[in-house]
Formats: C-alpha cells, sequence, structure tokens
C-alpha cells in the first residue's frame, strides 16, 4: 500500500469514483464525508471513512493528520437556495481556504485540487485559468470561479517545499 490519501466530497459522484479509482492502483485512501451513517457509497471499500467537513478546520486538521496527497473533491453544488450568497458562494469559497490552508498546517505534500467548467473554459474557450467564466449571475459558477481563484492565492501564499 502506497502514501495515505484524503478524497474530500467522497461519497459524491466525482469523489466516489476518485477513490475508488485510487483503491484500485492500491492507493490507501481516508474518505472525507460530512454524514458518517452514510456508509451505503462505500460498501465492500477497504477505505477509512473520515468526518471531514471543509469549513470545520478543527474537523479538516483531524482528517489531514498523515496524509502525503489531498484530493480536494468536496464543494456545495446546487443551484438555488433560500440564501445562496452564504449556503453556496461562502460555503465554497470559504472551504477551499480553510481546507487548503489547513492542508498547508498539517504538512501534506501534495494537493490536487478540483475544478469545474463552471469556473474556467465555458462557452467553448479553452480549459484553463486564462479563460475564467464571466457568468458571475449564477451563485454555485460564482462560488466556483471564486473558489479556484481562492485556491490559487492560497497555493501562491505558500513557501517552496
Amino acid at each position: 500500500m502506497g502514501n495515505l490519501s484524503l478524497v474530500t466530497g467522497a461519497n459524491g459522484h466525482l469523489g466516489n469514483n476518485l477513490t475508488r479509482a485510487l483503491l484500485a492502483q492500491g492507493h490507501r485512501v481516508r474518505a472525507g464525508v460530512r454524514d458518517l451513517d452514510n456508509t451505503q457509497p462505500f460498501a465492500g471499500l477497504d477505505c477509512e471513512l473520515v468526518y471531514a467537513a471543509l469549513e470545520d478546520k478543527a474537523a479538516m486538521l483531524e482528517a489531514l493528520e498523515g496524509v502525503e496527497v489531498l484530493y480536494q473533491v468536496a464543494a456545495v453544488f446546487k443551484h438555488w437556495s433560500l440564501d445562496p450568497e452564504a449556503e453556496i458562494v461562502r460555503a465554497n469559497v470559504e472551504g477551499t481556504r480553510i481546507v487548503l490552508e489547513t492542508a498547508a498546517q498539517a504538512g501534506v505534500k501534495r494537493v490536487v485540487y478540483v475544478s469545474s467548467v463552471a469556473a474556467v473554459g465555458h462557452n467553448g474557450q479553452p480549459l484553463n485559468e486564462d479563460s475564467w467564466n464571466q457568468d458571475l449571475s449564477n451563485p454555485y459558477y460564482r462560488s466556483k470561479i471564486l473558489a479556484e481563484q481562492q485556491a490559487w492565492q492560497v497555493a501562491q501564499a505558500q513557501p517552496e517545499p
């Protein structure tokens, strides 16, 4: 078994498939979720299930203990809410900042940040950070744009290993 990886949002579609792929490649995986009672997505998988809510710094620090690679997959995914700024935008942007700063504090050696076409490369543009999506009217899109920009800022503020 290789180094320990943490996959946040491991019960979601992308996170669960990533967890399965890493396990199939022989990696040790810690699956980060908000609901420890929802074990069905992990039936038959040899992974450690841990509580990992992005806006809970203490929980993230505990989940990251001994982790060498963080796969930051978790995000609030919805297109409507009663308070989209709090429930979608702030949750994704602050959650990104907290999890990445906590990863640095925990000594994580590598972070793989999963973004979205909602952030870059929309409307047929190239898929890179030279072409940010300009549609700020959709709270989910805005959250992904701002969260990825936050991720770049946090990464640039970290000292080189």
